[in-house]
């Protein structure tokens, strides 16, 4: 990141001015807005590949599906994702991920780097499993809805 310090002296001994503070301030202006920037595209990124994930993964159609899940109807490719041993897979991708990307990241180009963030990205989707349509219902988990009462004595 930028070596922002703003009570540096210069070479000639006295502080630095405004001009020099006010370049630094626009420089590390700059370098966050593109990081805000990379990381909201990262953002729509998994959220994308999350709605894709979820389209391919459940349907509303029993004869389509090939297994139910909670209250939704699985594809082949849900059951595989949320039913079987492969979920493992999924489950632990962006992890080894994030491993391999820590062990390279000195040795790394930028350009690969980034390609590998958006990667990440994407391999998150498949993590944002846990919405609404496959939460049990409190009748399905055998949970009442209504809080308990006290009878009156």
């Amino acid at each position: 990141m930028s070596d922002l310090d703003r009570n540096y002296a210069s070479p000639f001994g006295r502080a630095a001015g405004r001009v020099d503070a006010a370049t630094v301030d626009a420089g590390l202006r700059a370098y966050m807005l593109r990081i805000y920037n990379y990381m909201s595209i990262g953002l729509a990124i998994t959220g994308l590949a999350a709605l894709g994930v979820y389209m391919a993964a459940v349907t509303g159609d029993p004869a389509a599906g090939a297994a139910k899940f909670g209250n939704a109807f699985l594809t082949p490719f849900g059951y595989a994702m949320y039913v079987s041993p492969l979920k493992w897979l999924f489950i632990f991708a962006p992890l080894a991920m994030v491993f391999a990307i820590s062990a390279g990241i000195n040795r790394l180009q930028p350009a690969t780097a980034q390609m590998l963030f958006w990667v990440f990205a994407a391999l998150m989707a498949f993590r944002c499993r846990r919405s609404s349509w496959c939460t049990p219902t409190p009748r399905s988990c055998g949970c009442s809805s209504s809080p308990r009462r006290r009878s009156a004595r």
